[in-house]
């Protein structure tokens, strides 16, 4: 029977694109009411030319990228079995992702956070000891607040393209993020080419590979209207196990470097890439004139070191001749904990130490929050370095012998490591610290431009789609995460999760050959030897690992696994898909509302944070303490006390305020002056001395009792 699709079938697929290119529209268009604006205070383009003037956006607006957002996963789960080719996935995710390019950054603000440091040192200021607050361009003031103290992270190379956006854009903030934008869309083209050469190399099959790790909205989500630098980084990476697959090894290395030089974390590759250079030195031992893609025996420890040896210091040396010839110094090598300040229970250790704050807060010990938290990801971290040895230790064995397959073929074990350094990312973006929806994008190209029929593994055809369709609405437009108002619900599912894991993991601890831990030539993992007309076969998720299965004879009878149907032929469970995402979209739009409320009451607070920071620089109060809507109260609350001899009076405070923009609309027992920001009121009453103490200044920000359910 042909692979071609019959007219009918190519209708359906181009109706699809077309139905996911106007959502594209809709998003884009959208963003600019709902996406993270800047604030402009800076020369622009063209006079008369602001597309926006000020921070946040309209629910309507916001509603409206959400159902645009959904309308595009649809379309993109509803071709998920279309009979079409590679290029064809390439052309559709071009239509998709061009109106994206002239959108506002969406899901984050880290575009302007990348402007603001790339100006930085423009100005003759290390990113890496300053942070955006030193910068004398009013950029900054479109910078998240999270990263106006803090010193980059980012390694010299991404600093350099910033700054050089920075320089050609002058004092154009628009051109800036412009160029940063597009210099992720050529990441994205050339990690598009990487996942196919790396897919046709290990025998995977490229549409499948294009679908999810090109197509993916997420991809346009986070890589093209995000701009994250994470889509440089991973295209290096890609593109880098390409080069090893070709043999070419050193220009591999430096490919991997390069994305190390953008992000740190592109270092996890590195010992992966050690093992395709090792097989290539084993398999010229043996007299191979192609090397390892004529060996498939198993690695000596020898050749193991030999491979790290020469990737680690063509690595270290690459990175340290573009470090000094930056002049920032290695400080990249240490990001920092920046991102880890955002506690949220999307991150398995965080979500672990905040369920040991909630029994504390029972056991009226509220302390335990935060010592949970600090030990559970540092607990993470071990763990994680334990996980990345034994991933690298199975890629670098054998498997353990099949009856189906009794001799694993070259291209599936070169496969089968890079594989491994998709699990690898994988493992790091469970454990670490912090996890932010983008992060997945480290992981899934390698696993998908890696997953071949009949593996044992068919993770691309079921459980990593669902996790990009989720994170495609783990943040509003505007860049607020909702890990931050569903710790009540998220806790108790990464909890669930952890156990899942530790059940796995002791099943596996149990199967796993720890005498032979370093002999390379031991499989890590024993199947079971079959009975007569059984084979081993691994399953997922892994029940045991692996189970027995009549061996399949010559022609195929109507016995064979159900889960051997591709899941786009059952019609039953295509009207249920849609009907679920329906019913996701339409839910998430009410959410995305409501939680809209608590982001604005967070951003109200934030305001009423600055101005009391900014008045205590002018005036020195002896205290000043601060509170958080829902933290106790539902408003957000600050109070500033100075003393009865030295500090200001109340017309002084008044006549200051008013001078910033304060209205006063009573006086009471004091003075009471109001200022609206963002769509909220903020409250100033100045009440006059009293006893020994002097005039007290209270800031009030407005809060809704929704923002408290939130909480």
């Amino acid at each position: 029977m042909s692979d071609e699709p019959g007219a009918a079938g190519s209708r359906a697929a181009a109706g699809w694109r077309y139905a996911g290119l106007a959502a594209a529209v809709a998003l884009a268009l959208s963003s600019w009411g709902s996406g993270s604006r800047p604030i402009l205070h800076t020369r622009i383009l063209w006079p008369g030319l602001a597309p926006s003037a000020e921070s946040g956006g309209s629910p309507l607006a916001a509603t409206a990228s959400v159902l645009a957002m959904g309308a595009l996963v649809l379309a993109w789960w509803r071709l998920r079995a279309a009979a079409v080719g590679e290029r064809w996935w390439w052309v559709t995710a071009a239509l998709w992702f061009a109106p994206l390019v002239a959108s506002a950054p969406l899901y984050s603000r880290d575009l302007y956070s990348y402007a603001a440091q790339g100006a930085l040192w423009a100005e003759g200021l290390s990113p890496y000891e300053h942070g955006v607050s030193d910068l004398t361009s009013p950029w900054r003031e479109s910078t998240a607040p999270t990263w106006l103290e803090s010193p980059s992270p980012y390694g010299p190379v991404w600093l350099l393209v910033a700054r050089i956006a920075a320089t050609v854009a002058g004092d154009h903030l628009w051109v800036a993020l412009l160029l940063l934008r597009l210099v992720a869309v050529a990441a994205v083209v050339v990690l598009a080419w990487a996942v196919s050469d790396v897919a046709r190399r290990v025998g995977a099959p490229g549409r499948q590979a294009a679908w999810l790790a090109i197509a993916t909205p997420l991809v346009g989500a986070h890589f093209i209207s995000g701009a994250h630098n994470d889509a440089l980084m991973v295209a290096a990476v890609v593109a880098g196990f390409s080069l090893a697959l070709r043999g070419r090894l050193v220009p591999a290395v430096l490919l991997v470097s390069v994305g190390a030089l953008v992000k740190v974390t592109a270092v996890v590759a590195l010992p992966f890439v050690a093992l395709l250079w090792a097989r290539r030195l084993a398999g010229t031992r043996l007299g191979a004139q192609e090397g390892a893609a004529e060996w498939t025996g198993a690695l000596r420890r020898r050749e193991a070191a030999a491979g790290l040896a020469l990737t680690l210091v063509t690595a270290a040396l690459s990175m340290a001749l573009v470090s000094r010839a930056a002049g920032l110094g290695a400080a990249w090598l240490n990001p920092g904990t920046t991102p880890g300040r955002n506690e949220q229970w999307t991150s398995l250790p965080t979500a672990v130490g905040m369920a040991v704050g909630a029994v504390g807060h029972v056991l009226g010990r509220p302390e335990w929050r935060e010592s949970g938290i600090s030990v559970a990801r540092g607990a993470g971290l071990v763990v994680l370095a334990l996980v990345l040895v034994l991933i690298w230790l199975a890629a670098a064995k054998p498997l353990a012998p099949r009856r189906d397959r009794p001799e694993e073929a070259p291209r599936g074990w070169e496969g089968r490591i890079v594989r491994a350094a998709g699990w690898a990312f994988l493992a790091l973006i469970v454990l670490a610290p912090a996890f932010l929806g983008w992060y997945f994008l480290w992981a899934l190209p390698l696993l998908a431009a890696t997953d071949r029929e009949g593996d044992g593994s068919p993770a691309a055809r079921r459980w990593l789609p669902v996790v990009a369709t989720v994170l495609c609405f783990a943040q509003l437009p505007d860049g607020y995460s909702l890990g931050l108002t569903t710790t009540a619900v998220g806790v108790p599912i990464a909890v669930a999760a952890l156990v899942l894991l530790l059940r796995s993991g002791l099943r596996w601890a149990r199967r796993a050959d720890w005498g032979g831990l370093v002999s390379l030539d031991r499989p890590l993992v024993h199947a079971p030897a079959g009975d007569d007309g059984q084979m081993a076969r691994r399953t997922w998720p892994a029940e045991g690992g692996w189970s027995l299965e009549p061996e399949p004879g010559p022609v195929p009878t109507p016995a064979e696994p159900a889960a051997l149907v591709p899941v786009g032929r059952r019609p039953h469970g295509i009207l249920l898909a849609s009907a679920a995402a329906v019913a996701l979209v339409l839910g998430f739009a009410a959410w995305a509302l409501t939680a809209r409320v608590h982001a604005d009451d967070l951003s109200a607070y934030e305001g009423l944070r600055a101005h009391a920071r900014e008045l205590g620089r002018e005036l020195r109060p002896l205290g000043t303490s601060t509170r958080q809507p829902c933290g106790v109260t539902d408003e957000g609350w600050a109070e500033l006390t100075w003393g009865r001899i030295s500090g200001p009076s109340v017309d002084e405070i008044e006549t200051y305020l008013r001078a910033v923009g304060w209205r006063r609309v009573a006086t009471a027992a004091g003075v009471e002056l109001r200022l609206t920001e963002g769509g909220r009121e903020l409250t100033a009453v100045a009440s006059p001395p009293s006893g020994e103490v002097g005039v007290r200044l209270t800031l009030t920000s407005e809060a809704s009792s929704l923002a408290c359910l939130l909480q």
